[in-house]
């Protein structure tokens, strides 16, 4: 609890002891023991935690943070899946696969997605955090405990979120491109023919440009 973090833990995990108990969700790609003891912090206060690792440097915090967290996705070319899995247990496990999608398991239970088609390829960049985006927002607009139909449905989510981000330049160009407001409503109407059509209208650069004209005009 609180009175553990105020003790033990780093100055600014000190400072975020209540928001880490009120929070509905912990992400982290980094690894240290604050880090670890704030993802410990906010799952034993019911936070969906959500870990990217991408190495394992040490293993008895490595360790910690697998067991701490509700969702570990991890990528082909940096992360074992096996290293994972004997760590994780019940966990949710999702391994990146590049242009061959991604495998997701929880437990022995094992389902492999494949990649979203792109229809017009500009820029791979942030494809990985588009998926996490789509799966977050997703499992937390359910409100309630989730079941592997949920997280195959958020994935599915996370898929076509980074496949479209794919048609715009930079992590996030899609955002930049056409604002929170518009992808949420895109994302709400499960990315269909009228949308996808409208936002591939925009120029792959659109989100950018307007910042370049301030730019030169002073």
């Amino acid at each position: 609890g609180q009175a553990f973090v105020t003790q033990y833990a780093s100055p600014q995990v000190r400072g975020a002891a209540l928001h880490l108990e009120r929070a509905a969700v912990f992400f982290t790609d980094r690894l240290s023991a604050s880090i670890v003891l704030a993802m410990e912090t906010a799952k034993q206060h019911g936070a969906l935690v959500y870990f990217e690792p991408s190495a394992r440097k040490d293993e008895v915090l490595f360790a910690r943070a697998l067991r701490a967290s509700t969702i570990v996705k991890v990528s082909a070319d940096r992360v074992e899946l096996s290293d994972v899995e004997r760590h994780a247990l019940d966990r949710v496990t999702i391994h990146t696969l590049g242009a061959g999608g991604l495998v997701a398991a929880i437990g022995q239970r094992r389902w492999r997605v494949g990649p979203e088609p792109v229809q017009r390829l500009v820029d791979t960049c942030g494809a990985g955090d588009m998926l996490t985006v789509g799966i977050l927002h997703h499992l937390l607009t359910l409100q309630r405990p989730f079941s592997s139909e949920d997280l195959l449905a958020g994935i599915m989510v996370g898929t076509r979120l980074a496949a479209l981000n794919c048609s715009f330049v930079g992590a996030r160009g899609l955002f930049l491109a056409l604002g929170g407001d518009m992808v949420a409503d895109g994302i709400r109407r499960n990315f269909d023919e009228r949308f996808v059509a409208r936002a591939l209208l925009l120029d792959p650069f659109a989100g950018y440009r307007p910042q370049a004209t301030r730019r030169q005009r002073a």
